[in-house]
């Protein structure tokens, strides 16, 4: 739908009023396949443009990007977006290269929400392996007089403290 509504009415009006020279002495007149194939290159190229949040979650989430690394990068990444949004569309005018990357940046921060946030839940679940893997190590239960005994031990280190053992038996 960008690239159809938004897009290729730009797209057009540049190519319908094109003239080589300054005199006009060569004037384009597209034909209809020239304009179907240039709707079918500007939908194709937005279209899988606008999947960059998709695969940046999919990448994200087998462990090849982070949030931390699209952040580092997004003065490269910038530059690459100018240079895609030229290349998709046909026309060299400004307005329409604009038109494609603003919404290219757009998705590319999105992207690196859509990363921050599996970031964070694979940190989540990594905290509840390791707690898993706790609990999962402790062969007996801990007896309430070694909780106390530890704590008062943690809390003041210089104290004399009865060992845990001996208040078991």
């Amino acid at each position: 739908a960008f690239g159809y509504y938004l897009l290729a009415p730009f797209t057009f009006n540049f190519l319908a009023s094109f003239t080589l020279g300054k005199s006009g002495a060569i004037l384009y007149k597209p034909t209809i396949n020239d304009y179907i194939d240039s709707l079918t290159n500007l939908i194709l190229g937005c279209g899988i443009a606008f999947e960059l949040p998709i695969l940046a979650y999919v990448m994200a989430k087998i462990g090849f990007i982070t949030a931390e690394f699209l952040k580092k990068y997004s003065k490269y990444a910038f530059v690459i977006i100018l240079l895609t949004a030229a290349i998709i569309t046909p026309s060299p005018d400004i307005t329409s290269q604009v038109i494609v990357a603003l919404p290219l940046l757009f998705l590319y921060w999105i992207s690196i929400l859509l990363v921050a946030r599996v970031d964070r839940q694979k940190a989540k679940e990594e905290k509840f392996r390791k707690f898993q893997a706790l609990a999962a190590s402790i062969e007996k239960p801990i007896k309430p007089e070694r909780v106390v005994a530890e704590l008062s031990r943690a809390l003041d280190p210089d104290a004399d403290h009865v060992d845990p053992e001996m208040l078991g038996q």
